[in-house]
């Protein structure tokens, strides 16, 4: 709201009852968002406060990707003048938003994120069109209601909202999966309305490329995967955000997680792919025959090595991802431990 460049800071030290204890010093402003000035910043804030920055014993940020360059060098910077002030990975804000990162080197994933924020940008950029999808998706609840395909009591009954995953981490960017999934008839109508009658051309075109790709196989395919996926880990990564977090209770989690994630692998193909053909065919998407040879979009058929649609989708893309969320959740694990 100031418009400003600032920095918070809360220093996090031990009582003499052995309790760990955090506080909310200030936020300072910056001048500029390169290490040094957010180096003076802190510096100028610990002095105002009679407090002196060679007794940190720890550094740690938790923040959003794009300010990651710079605060590696933040960190460099306090470490050669305070060599005790070690740096430790924030994994508590960061275990999610790594687990999204290593997904996306599976070349189908990185799609189902970029449409997510570009719903946002796109449907949400006015009070009215968020008023507009606000209504619809409450007459669809009431309709699912009347009908009986909805309880009163669920919690899926409550105001839902298009979060955006990009600049959130921990559980957002499963939190905006979730929401995309029950919200998508009124989304994708929002969408068409403003491929039809938006004031911009570049809304109207954003709105037919997202258009054009969420109501495809691959997309929802992706799209209900993730959510899967994200769900699982959800819990680790709210158990390792809570003050009273312990080893035993996050390494149990990480246990079932870990437990789940195999469970899935072997035998969660079939439910997922039941899941996605029902969501599909509820919308009128197109579902490949299986056995078909898969054709991957925008690339010659000679151009990749012939696989059917199974074949892509079980293994090509629910088996890897799946293995790459089990051998990252671990490393992050791991770090934060140790």
């Amino acid at each position: 709201m100031s418009n400003d460049d600032q920095i918070a800071v809360v220093p996090r030290y031990v009582n003499r009852k052995g309790q760990v204890i955090e506080h909310f010093l200030g936020i300072g402003h910056v001048t500029s968002t390169d290490a040094f000035s957010r180096k003076i910043a802190v510096e100028e804030l610990f002095s105002r406060l009679g407090l002196s920055i060679s007794r940190l014993r720890g550094q740690g940020y938790g923040v959003a990707d794009n300010v990651h360059e710079e605060l590696n060098g933040l960190k460099t910077l306090i470490l050669e003048e305070n060599p005790c002030a070690y740096y430790v990975h924030s994994f508590a804000y960061k275990l999610q938003p790594a687990l999204v990162n290593v997904a996306a080197n599976n070349s189908g994933i990185p799609v189902v994120f970029y449409c997510v924020s570009r719903v946002v940008n796109v449907v949400g950029a006015s009070c009215t069109s968020q008023d507009i999808l606000r209504a619809k998706q409450a007459a669809k609840i009431v309709e699912a209601l009347n009908i009986g395909e909805l309880s009163s009591c669920q919690s899926l009954n409550q105001e839902t909202r298009s979060d955006y995953s990009g600049e959130m981490c921990c559980g957002s960017h499963y939190t905006a999966l979730v929401n995309l999934i029950g919200m998508f008839a009124a989304v994708t109508e929002e969408l068409d309305m403003i491929l039809e009658d938006g004031s911009f051309v570049e809304d109207r075109v954003n709105a037919r490329i997202l258009f054009s790709v969420m109501l495809t196989f691959d997309f929802v395919f992706s799209l209900h995967l993730l959510k899967t996926i994200l769900g699982i880990t959800n819990e680790l990564s709210l158990t390792l955000l809570t003050r009273d977090n312990g080893t035993v209770n996050a390494g149990e989690i990480l246990e079932m997680s870990k437990r789940r994630f195999l469970m899935m692998r072997e035998s969660g193909w079939t439910s997922l792919l039941d899941d996605v053909s029902t969501f599909c065919a509820e919308y009128e998407i197109d579902v490949p025959n299986m056995d078909d040879l898969y054709t991957e979009k925008g690339r010659r058929r000679g151009d990749v090595q012939e696989i059917t649609n199974f074949q892509y989708y079980k293994f090509e893309v629910f088996c890897d991802v799946i293995d790459l969320q089990i051998q990252e959740a671990l490393i992050c694990y791991f770090v934060w431990h140790v």
